[in-house]
């Protein structure tokens, strides 16, 4: 994956991976239907492209956690937000719009910032504002009305806030003196503070039996039913609370836990940073590159192997799991076993032949002897616990690793999806592109499984050459597919 310049920030939302460069630009790649790309156009991109800000303005940061579900926000050097994508929950405190480039925000001075799902935090000159869904109190406001503009969060009058974090239904502070307050749903009792209310609309401060101030934090959730919460203490604890049914709270139970519970680490490990997800995970090596799936999965996949731990000498991915993995895994002596997309059908394929590893492209990686699904949390304690053995950086043990063959996916719209198994047409256009790039590519056709799309994926040697020909199929599956819907019309 190519970024002009040094990454220095990552962040996600539900669809979209947008990076910030040293020098202010940021770039984004996945889904842009509803503008999440911010460059003008609502098309995917399976590499990164720079998101069209206004001339003169450089972006100092993203938000820390996570973006809202189909937009994207970023604060500039000047303490101006900027946001664009899909707003339907009005977190851009304008309403509820849709931008396909960014647009200044009616906030000035902001020095930190969160979002998660429809709702986010702003702070600005020493008030904390928030904008957006409010149907569980997730604003602070004191109510459950969703406004059109920013509302002041109450109750933390005279507290100094240092750091802002933010769940699908939830939201938190971090103040200077080291509390952390809560609010919003309480559905896993993530609020965390033993009040088994359905919600609150302002802030309540999460108790702990250590005395010792919390330093950092992260924020779990993607749903009503797995909010949760993992704390950093001053004096080196680390504690959990809300949803554990997947053992996220990493107190090796899965009972939800109502106030905080002491997490202690695996003997000889020392936890420095904490992060939670819904299910995905990334990393960025010492040299400032982003490290997707397929490196990270690799990387486990030889770990496992050398340790005799990878079951059957196999790993379990995806039809979207680059060539290059598939080269290396060959390379090295280690079967590759292909599912659909999803982690059901990765688990499925682990299940069935009892294997040990798997995952997808996007970084859902499944450890099968440790859990069900992907889950971002494992994955992050696993990378670490593997470059502490091996005693060197990321960047090292990646160097080589994966040649990525470069991967071009495009996204066509058709009357039904249903159509494209008698298309002869394009049947017959694959097979001749195939033919074409031998072993040296892939074409992939595939139906989407939620949304009337036919996704074109094209794998090939040489700049420019995946995309001629995923655009060249991609007209002609629209067209082949329009024709024939007319006719049984």
């Amino acid at each position: 994956m190519s970024i002009p310049g040094t990454v220095v920030q990552v962040a996600s939302s539900n669809t979209t991976l947008y990076a910030l460069t040293a020098t202010g630009q940021v770039y984004a790649w996945g889904v842009g239907t509803s503008g999440q790309l911010g460059d003008g156009a609502t098309a995917d991109a399976s590499t990164p492209i720079q998101v069209g800000f206004p001339a003169g303005v450089s972006i100092a940061s993203l938000p820390t956690d996570v973006m809202p579900n189909a937009g994207a926000l970023a604060v500039d050097t000047n303490g101006n937000v900027w946001a664009w994508g899909d707003d339907v929950h009005g977190v851009d405190c304008m309403g509820q719009s849709e931008y396909l480039t960014p647009v200044e925000l009616p906030l000035t001075g902001v020095t930190l910032i969160s979002s998660a799902s429809g709702h986010a935090l702003y702070e600005a000159g020493s008030t904390l504002y928030s904008c957006g869904g409010n149907s569980l109190g997730e604003l602070g406001d004191g109510s459950t009305a969703t406004p059109t503009g920013p509302v002041v969060v109450t109750g933390l009058a005279g507290q100094t806030v240092v750091g802002l974090y933010s769940s699908s239904q939830d939201a938190y502070a971090l103040t200077a003196a080291g509390a952390i307050y809560a609010w919003g749903g309480n559905a896993e009792d993530e609020l965390c503070n033993g009040s088994g209310v359905a919600y609150s609309d302002v802030p309540v401060q999460v108790p702990f039996t250590d005395s010792s101030p919390a330093n950092q934090m992260a924020a779990g959730g993607s749903l009503s039913s797995n909010g949760s919460l993992i704390v950093g203490l001053a004096d080196g604890t680390f504690w959990a609370c809300g949803s554990d049914t997947y053992g996220q709270l990493g107190d090796g139970g899965s009972t939800n836990q109502a106030l905080p519970i002491e997490v202690l680490p695996p003997a000889g490990v020392t936890y420095r940073e904490i992060a939670m997800s819904g299910a995905t995970g990334y990393a960025v090596d010492s040299n400032g590159n982003l490290v997707n799936g397929d490196e990270l999965l690799a990387l486990f996949a030889l770990d496992l192997a050398e340790r005799g731990q990878l079951a059957g000498n196999t790993v379990v991915v995806t039809v979207m799991t680059n060539l290059g993995f598939r080269l290396a895994m060959e390379e090295r002596g280690i079967v590759v076993k292909e599912t659909m997309v999803g982690d059901r059908y990765v688990l499925a394929a682990l299940d069935k032949d009892g294997l040990s590893l798997g995952g997808e492209q996007s970084g859902h990686i499944i450890f099968r002897r440790l859990a069900t699904t992907g889950d971002g949390l494992l994955t992050g304690l696993a990378l670490a616990d593997l470059l502490a053995r091996a005693g060197r950086p990321l960047a090292e043990l990646l160097d080589g690793l994966v040649n990525r063959v470069p991967q071009v996916l495009v996204n066509v719209p058709v009357p039904s999806t249903e159509l494209l198994a008698e298309a002869e047409a394009v049947w017959s256009a694959v097979a001749e592109e195939q033919g074409r790039l031998g072993d040296a590519g892939r074409v992939l056709l595939r139906p989407s499984g939620t949304e009337p799309v036919v996704r074109v994926m094209v794998e090939a040697p040489g700049d420019g050459v995946a995309e001629e020909i995923a655009h060249r199929l991609g007209n002609l599956v629209g067209f082949e597919l329009q024709s024939a819907a007319a006719t049984k019309g």
